[in-house]
């Protein structure tokens, strides 16, 4: 064997050492991006949560439930906490659209929370915080949030689900015991 054939040989070794860890990398890369897109879907999911939990406090039903229904009915103390509770869940749902649109959460779970977003846009009090402070998004979430307003439209006050929710003295078919 001639120093050109070892030559030879190890460049080939070289070249095999060289694609393997290409390969590797490949994977890593893969698995990286897999586990970068479950973070963020947990990191959505996280926020719409703490956000749910924190408005249903007791002592803040009251607020949410006026600053939904008729925003104009509350004081300028109560407009402001109504939007320092409501602007964490705006900034979460463009965080889940920014997200989505990057192609970091998935369809089905944007889904979900453009049907929970679709559903508050929908209540007058939403309504008013956007008008007033929606111009602090970005433009294509403002876009995609005149959009989702302009579908749905206004619901009346009364027609929310909170609104509708059995009580003790009567059943679920509606009659009184």
């Amino acid at each position: 064997m001639s120093l050109e054939d070892i030559y030879y040989i190890s460049q080939s070794f070289a070249v095999i050492a060289i694609l393997a860890s290409l390969a590797f990398v490949g994977i890593q890369v893969r698995q990286n991006t897999s586990q970068s897109k479950m973070a963020a879907a947990e990191a959505v999911h996280r926020s719409f949560s703490t956000w749910y939990l924190d408005i249903s406090e007791r002592e803040m039903a009251p607020l949410i439930v006026k600053g939904l229904e008729n925003p104009n009915a509350l004081s300028a103390e109560e407009r402001w906490s109504f939007y320092c509770k409501w602007m964490p869940f705006l900034l979460s749902a463009q965080d889940a659209h920014t997200k989505w649109m990057e192609g970091d959460l998935s369809d089905e779970r944007w889904r979900i929370w453009d049907g929970v977003a679709g559903y508050f846009y929908k209540a007058p009090g939403c309504l008013d915080l956007w008008r007033n402070r929606g111009y602090m998004f970005s433009e294509t979430f403002q876009t995609y949030a005149e959009t989702k307003i302009a579908e749905e439209g206004v619901i009346p006050a009364d027609s929310h689900s909170w609104r509708k929710a059995t009580s003790p003295e009567t059943s679920t078919d509606g009659s009184s015991e």
